[in-house]
């Protein structure tokens, strides 16, 4: 893999992120969407709309209605669809590894969706407490920190993913 390529998918990881949340909601988040974008960024756009769709298929039935917890699809998606593009292209049969991959990502995402829930909340309290001693800039900045923080956990998850999916192809391959 390519630094340009490595570098494009965190970079897709912070937007994905972000999409989730009140700040874009392109649905480039969802894995029909994200998969061809990763298959793009790796050579593969074909591989990366097939893999895209079948984990958007596994993820579908899932929806974000109250306080149900769900997994984080856009990295599910996003890690999925690397682990079975470069699964291919290592000559691993790639199935099974990209799945795990992908159960793994949604699970801690959704880890880290809540961290940020909350840290959202904490920033929220403080913003009204602000206000309230008449600072109006400080729901404008509030909102930075949060779409700041939003977008570097989403890079943080894609780099950490990406270090372990490219760690587990290789044990794969040999």
């Amino acid at each position: 893999m390519t630094e340009w390529q490595v570098v494009s998918i965190v970079a897709l990881g912070a937007v994905v992120f972000l999409d989730q949340w009140p700040a874009v909601q392109s649905m480039i988040s969802r894995p029909i969407a994200v998969g061809p974008v990763v298959g793009w960024i790796l050579g593969a756009p074909a591989d990366g709309v097939l893999w895209g769709a079948v984990f958007e298929a596994t993820l579908l039935a899932i929806q974000p209605v109250g306080a149900a917890r769900y997994p984080d699809a856009a990295l599910a998606g996003l890690l999925g669809t690397t682990a079975a593009i470069t699964g291919m292209q290592s000559e691993v049969y790639p199935a099974a590894w990209a799945v795990a991959v992908a159960a793994g990502a949604g699970w801690v995402g959704e880890v880290v969706g809540r961290i940020q829930r909350r840290w959202n909340a904490h920033t929220a309290t403080a913003v009204r407490d602000r206000v309230s001693e008449g600072s109006l800039g400080a729901p404008a900045r509030g909102i930075a920190v949060a779409l700041s923080r939003g977008a570097a956990l989403g890079a943080l998850q894609a780099a950490a993913g990406l270090v372990l999916v490219m760690a587990g192809t290789r044990l794969l391959a040999g």
